[in-house]
């Protein structure tokens, strides 16, 4: 592979107009003459979610460090998201979170934390988008292959609905598309050996979600209410307040355990788990939709940064690299820093050592929240005693730092920040 070779900065070309691709977009903007997303979905229809997105109708956070990021390529973005319909929420007061048997105290932490459906937030995102000149978004195109030269990139191949594939060149590839992605499949044959330094854990989580109109009773109040699952009790759940008074809501269970997806027993499922905070507000509500189920069997980090064997100037991102438990709300931020990565490690000069430089920096975001992952995931995983042993340390600690929330507002603001993925 060449050791140095420049950039043409020409066009560059990102597969998948998701939040992290259409944001890899912007953040390049300035570089390339051209820069062109191909989304594979149809996105006609702005009310609706994306076919290729699993979980796009599930309960999804926006965590503040990717909100940071987000009013950074878009400044104003926040006011955007309000004036289409989202909302704001304080943090420490409006966010309820429950874990380890106690609920986080309540105290205006003065910070605002913002609360919307997966389609409104992309609709927001790909407004400001379109509004960049250079960028061209072209949907119902799949991406189905790269073109590589000698170890190069050189291109993409493109199919439409009853038309030939199309070649698109360009030195530069970036890959959102994530798991449900034609290339993502194909990544053992581009870098070889890449399986083998992947790094797994079982998540075996699976979560069956509803939208629900609020009632009348609970429409002064704007929320997010999370109930985490730990080894003791397997079952945990998620509330947000969205956009035209509704709430999204999702209930999970771990290890076998599964949220059912007929309504009636879904809420007695709610009743269930270890606080009834989530079942007393929609004890008495009906669903607006189908309940929607969606299974995580192991969550993973693929280690491209240990591998010298990488298409020159194939850049992938988000859950093309990782992909954690949605529990903390992770991904998206995750693929935002990722977007952030590629502007940062900017090198046209040497592409190669962009690429490597972009790597180390972008993995280095993930493994930070692999750690998390991987620690939270454990407690599941091991053997009855041992697992009794670290739950209950794992528990002394965090109870111990939830005591000294309620006593020392810094703790509790530094509590905030680390699960917002700020600094």
């Amino acid at each position: 592979m060449p050791n140095s070779v420049e950039v043409n900065p020409d066009t560059c070309i990102v597969i998948g107009a998701g939040i992290g691709g259409m944001c890899a977009a912007a953040a390049l903007a300035a570089t390339f003459t051209n820069v062109v997303i191909f989304e594979k979905d149809s996105l006609s229809d702005p009310s609706a979610s994306r076919k290729s997105i699993a979980q796009s109708q599930h309960l999804h956070s926006l965590l503040l460090g990717g909100r940071d990021i987000l009013e950074s390529l878009f400044p104003g973005f926040t006011d955007d998201l309000v004036a289409a319909g989202g909302n704001l929420l304080k943090a420490g007061l409006d966010q309820k979170i429950y874990e380890f048997g106690a609920w986080m105290p309540a105290r205006d932490l003065g910070m605002t934390i913002s609360t919307q459906s997966r389609t409104l937030l992309e609709n927001v995102v790909r407004s400001r988008v379109k509004q960049i000149a250079n960028i061209e978004i072209v949907d119902r195109a799949k991406v189905s292959q790269l073109c590589i030269t000698d170890g190069t990139v050189t291109g993409v191949a493109v199919t439409r609905k009853d038309a030939e594939v199309e070649i698109h060149n360009s030195s530069l590839v970036i890959d959102s598309a994530g798991l449900s992605g034609t290339i993502a499949k194909q990544i053992p044959g581009l870098s070889p050996g890449i399986d083998e330094i992947t790094e797994t854990v079982s998540s075996k989580i699976v979560y069956v979600t509803a939208l629900i109109k609020k009632p009348e009773a609970w429409r002064h109040t704007k929320e997010n209410v999370l109930i985490v699952a730990d080894p003791d009790k397997t079952r945990g759940g998620g509330l947000l307040d969205i956009e035209n008074d509704t709430w999204v809501v999702s209930l999970n269970g771990r290890n076998g355990i599964e949220p059912p997806t007929d309504f009636k027993e879904w809420l007695a499922y709610a009743a269930t788990l270890p606080d009834k905070a989530i079942w007393e507000r929609i004890k008495e509500c009906e669903p607006l939709q189908k309940l929607q189920k969606f299974n995580k069997p192991i969550s993973f980090v693929r280690r491209f940064d240990k591998v010298d064997n990488l298409p020159l100037g194939y850049f992938p991102m988000g859950d093309t690299v990782n992909s954690v438990n949605p529990t903390f709300g992770q991904g998206m931020a995750l693929a935002l820093e990722h977007a952030r990565a590629l502007a940062d490690s900017l090198d046209l000069s040497n592409k190669n050592a962009w690429q490597q430089a972009y790597l180390k920096t972008a993995l280095g975001y993930s493994l930070k929240a692999w750690r998390q992952t991987v620690a939270y995931e454990s407690m599941f995983n091991i053997e009855d005693e041992t697992k009794k042993n670290k739950f209950a340390a794992l528990q002394a600690l965090v109870l111990n730092k939830h005591k000294q929330a309620h006593h020392d507002a810094d703790v509790h603001l530094q509590l905030f920040k680390q699960a917002q993925m700020l600094g």
